[in-house]
């Protein structure tokens, strides 16, 4: 679940998307046998990814991480039906994922197959049904985690509507991590997920898009636009919560250093959005 696309900076990596078998799974050997260059996807900042047939994809952790992060997160999201990855199996820092077939939404909004208002409409759905779910029955990591660790851990007692205040967050919703498919939306590459206020999540997402204007790049009028419409249409004021997602997208390992240099200018723009529209 990587993106393999244009990256938010539109450093011009590409990607694919992860899906399940027929028959629910297969062998370690066989993984073993197809995960070489020949059958390579693309190189990602976390893993690699590789076909493994129409249905399949390997995806294969290379941080040093002896198992695969928010593996029964996951699972979770899968057996409420939210719009991911199904996972096929799980073992070390190999998942069998569906493939996921589609362009993301940053391609379509370059190629204008979904407008700008449309495209914040999809990302704003996808975040308030992820954040009205019930919390997971397992140890989940918590904001207050230390990057890379296990880390703090907030165990629920059973599936339950999310405590006040409490969500699980993607932490990295932007249009390069959605996938449209046939059957709609799909949310992909959830390593940073983790336990907190929903209003993180949203500012995180702003962030991503002022990170690109601070940039100045090909696509930094385009992130404006974005970002203007995403202040103005999120029912959420997420001002408040503008130092804690930059912090938290700061400690995470998976950012590149380019990006962490750009998060103070990109806070300020967010905030100038905000109160520019009297949040």
């Amino acid at each position: 679940m990587d993106v393999q696309v244009p990256s938010a900076l539109g450093d011009g990596r590409h990607a694919d998307a992860d899906t399940p078998a027929p028959d629910g799974g297969t062998t370690r050997e066989s993984r073993d046998y197809i995960a070489d260059s020949a059958h390579l996807i693309v190189r990602g900042r976390n893993a690699d990814v590789y076909l493994m047939n129409d249905t399949q994809v390997l995806r294969r952790l290379h941080t040093g991480a002896l198992t695969y992060p928010n593996i029964d997160l996951l699972r979770h999201l899968n057996s409420l039906g939210y719009p991911t990855a199904r996972i096929i199996e799980a073992d070390g820092t190999d998942l069998i994922l569906e493939r996921l077939h589609g362009p993301n939404l940053l391609q379509a909004l370059d190629t204008g197959e979904v407008s700008m208002s449309q495209g914040v409409r999809i990302l704003l759905d996808l975040h308030s049904s992820l954040h009205a779910l019930p919390l997971p029955p397992i140890p989940t990591v918590r904001l207050d985690s230390p990057p890379g660790t296990a880390g703090t851990i907030a165990r629920v007692p059973a599936p339950t509507a999310p405590r006040s205040g409490t969500s699980m967050l993607h932490l990295d919703l932007h249009p390069g991590n959605v996938l449209l498919t046939a059957d709609g939306p799909r949310v992909i590459d959830w390593e940073s997920a983790r336990l907190g206020s929903a209003g993180v999540d949203l500012a995180t997402t702003a962030l991503v898009f002022a990170e690109v204007v601070v940039d100045g790049n090909e696509y930094a009028r385009a992130a404006q636009r974005m970002l203007r419409h995403f202040t103005r249409e999120a029912d959420e004021n997420f001002r408040p919560y503008l130092t804690d997602a930059a912090s938290v997208r700061s400690a995470f390992t998976n950012i590149d250093p380019a990006e962490r240099e750009l998060l103070p200018d990109a806070t300020l723009v967010v905030d100038e959005e905000l109160r520019r529209i009297g949040r």
